[in-house]
């Protein structure tokens, strides 16, 4: 049988057409090191390697998120130990004070309190990366302010409070922060639950016990009367140890979220606290109501003090006090004492945080790792295999030419 010269050129263009495509697909392999370069090179491998490209990408966010973090942290607890041991060589000048040993002269007690007092303030505004550490979620603002004129250690902010979180996996968020509230303020904490049922303008009342930077009690009276649905009126009255008041103030709208029956804004802010200061009295202290709950059991309240007085204005009256010749009282001492104690706490507190993120960033290095051993092989090339495959086809293509020469029909240029 005839086989026409024509079939035999378009087989034969065919060939050379899958040749030429097949030396060029093997080119891009070996210049990328991968065997999957467009979907269509193998779907369910390449559906296979998105997927873990996906997980990878996401394992990487998470690994920032930590580095940051540990850098907040670590940060944060050598704040801290630089605290601790200002206030361990402050309590050692209070022991040389009060052993009976020491002149009369307490001006240099005085400056030491004073050197005290200023690196707290220093510290207590260190900042990380552009944010101040201790400023709870209002990063941007410096959260203590020394006013040296009127003698007196303000917040910069209304709230010192607030907890920031990173995402560490995808189910689990980690804080990383240390407050200033939690830190430095006075808070006092009212929780308990206000009756859901309540009609419009009944109260609850709650009494607690305050400090000022002298150490001298406070009676605070508060109340709580119910406004409208799921909101509230607070009125508070600070009364000195005669009875008298002191300070009277009455804040509206205290909002309870109907879902959760949680305090969700004061006075229309997000906030779950109150700032309470009254200078002539020297008094500081934040009230904490965000462990108030809706429910349908009887209203019943409690109060808890975290610590008598903050450190900056206690110091501030020792120091003025010592100038005056006034040795600091027992009970002043003892809230230095107590905030020393409470720096440790916050060290041991961070250093768990800290250890968390490690353990988290250990984990997520041993996922990486086997996701990115998996993607290699599965994309990968054999490059001795590739490059033999790479030398046949070339070959191939060269006896390609050869045949052409034979195959395709000749013009006159041929035989110029």
């Amino acid at each position: 049988m005839r086989i026409p010269d024509s079939l035999l050129q378009y087989n034969y263009s065919k060939n050379f057409s899958r040749t030429r495509g097949t030396l060029t697909d093997l080119q891009l392999k070996l210049a990328t090191l991968s065997e999957i370069n467009k979907p269509s090179d193998d779907p369910l491998g390449n559906s296979r390697v998105m997927r873990m490209q996906s997980r990878l990408n996401d394992i990487e966010a998470y690994q920032a998120n930590i580095n940051y973090a540990s850098g907040a942290v670590d940060n944060t607890i050598s704040t801290l130990n630089k605290m601790n041991d200002e206030m361990v060589s402050l309590q050692s000048k209070f022991t040389e004070l009060n052993s009976g040993i020491t002149s009369d002269n307490l001006e240099p007690f005085a400056e030491a309190v004073n050197s005290t007092l200023e690196l707290l303030v220093d510290l207590s505004n260190t900042d990380f990366n552009g944010t101040y550490l201790f400023g709870g979620t209002d990063g941007a603002t410096k959260p203590i302010e020394y006013d040296k004129e009127n003698k007196i250690v303000k917040t910069g902010t209304d709230s010192l409070a607030g907890d920031k979180k990173i995402k560490i996996s995808s189910t689990i968020t980690q804080k990383f922060n240390i407050s200033g509230k939690d830190l430095f303020q006075s808070v006092l904490g009212i929780s308990g639950n206000l009756d859901l049922n309540a009609a419009n303008g009944d109260s609850v009342t709650e009494n607690s016990t305050v400090y000022n930077s002298e150490g001298k009690e406070f009676e605070l009276a508060t109340e709580l009367t119910k406004t409208n649905a799921h909101t509230y009126q607070l009125t508070y009255t600070l009364r000195d140890d005669a009875g008298s008041d002191v300070l009277t103030k009455t804040v509206d709208d205290l909002v309870f979220d109907e879902e959760s029956n949680e305090l969700q804004s004061i006075d229309g802010n997000k906030l779950t606290d109150l700032h309470i200061v009254d200078e002539s009295n020297k008094i500081d202290f934040v009230l904490d109501l965000g462990s108030i709950r809706e429910t349908n059991d009887t209203a019943d309240l409690n109060n808890k003090l975290n610590r008598k007085a903050d450190i900056f204005n206690t110091l501030i009256t020792i120091r003025d006090n010592l100038k005056n010749d006034k040795k600091p009282t027992e009970e002043q001492l003892e809230v230095v004492s107590n905030f020393k104690e409470h720096i440790v706490n916050m060290m041991s507190y961070a250093g768990g945080i800290s250890n968390k993120l490690t353990s988290a960033e250990s984990i997520l290095s041993n996922q990486s790792i086997e996701l990115q051993s998996l993607i290699s092989d599965e994309k990968d090339i054999n490059i001795g295999r590739t490059s033999i495959d790479l030398m046949s086809a070339q070959y191939s293509l060269e006896v390609s030419y050869k045949i052409s020469s034979m195959l395709l029909p000749k013009s006159i240029l041929d035989y110029l």
